[in-house]
Parts: structure tokens; C-alpha cells; sequence
């Protein structure tokens, strides 16, 4: 689903802009699902 959103938000925005807006919505339940928030952030930015 993650996937789906990301997909679709980059039809209209770029990757800088998208990982700004959607991060804080998807941290809490990552980290809910034990997650490192640093591995998940710096793999984030391997994208631009």
C-alpha cells in the first residue's frame, strides 16, 4: 500500500517534496513495527 502512495504521489510531485509531506505519516507505524527511523531515512534519501 506504502508503495501504491509513493507510486501515485510521483506522478505529481518529486522525490525531495514527497519524502517532506509523507514521512511524518509514515514514522509513527514503522517504528510501531520496529523499524529504525535512521536506516528508513537514510535509505529514503538514496532515491533523489
Amino acid at each position: 500500500m506504502v508503495n501504491a502512495l509513493l507510486f501515485f504521489a510521483g506522478d505529481f510531485m518529486g522525490a525531495s517534496s514527497i519524502i517532506l509531506i509523507l514521512a511524518p505519516l509514515f514514522l509513527p507505524p514503522a517504528v510501531k513495527l520496529g523499524i529504525d527511523p535512521f536506516i528508513s531515512g537514510s535509505s529514503c534519501w538514496n532515491w533523489g
